[in-house]
């Protein structure tokens, strides 16, 4: 599926955290991550003009999330943008997560999410250094992609 234009406006390349919902066994998993969306300036920029296909969300994850996409790789992502005056609008995706092993891809995905949410500078070991433990990178391909808008 394309994403709608107007749903892909609202994610595409803002510094924006994202909550991934998995579930194994009934039991649901809800987690914040940040996501590159493909279709965005910023992956397009950080990787080949060839590897971008469709629309797709892209997460580098571990733990709980990871071992729950292996089981069942049925997600949904919820994307908001809010400040203290409340919430603007709010994007609900359903699709289908893969891993992927592809070593471009990875740093295509790793330069994006360097631009987007770290405005350009590369992590210092600090707080924000990966944590220890197995980390994957997820391409989610969206199935159902809506768009909820609050300030209207």
């Amino acid at each position: 599926m394309s994403i709608p234009d107007d749903v892909a406006a609202h994610i595409a390349d803002a510094p924006l955290s994202a909550h991934l919902a998995t579930s194994v066994d009934d039991r649901p998993h809800v987690a914040p991550v940040w996501y590159v969306y493909e279709g965005g300036d910023a992956y397009r920029a950080a990787s080949d003009a060839e590897t971008v296909r469709d629309d797709r969300l892209w997460v580098l994850t571990g733990g709980k999330k990871l071992e729950n996409v292996r089981r069942n790789p049925r997600v949904a992502v919820s994307i908001e943008r809010a400040d203290e005056s409340g919430v603007d609008w709010a994007v609900q995706l359903l699709g289908t997560a893969r891993e992927s092993d592809d070593d471009a891809r990875i740093a295509a995905v790793e330069a994006a999410m360097t631009e987007i949410y770290r405005d350009g500078t590369a992590s210092d070991g600090g707080e924000d250094a990966d944590p220890p433990g197995e980390w994957a990178l997820l391409g989610i391909r969206v199935g159902t992609a809506t768009v909820q808008r609050y300030d209207e």
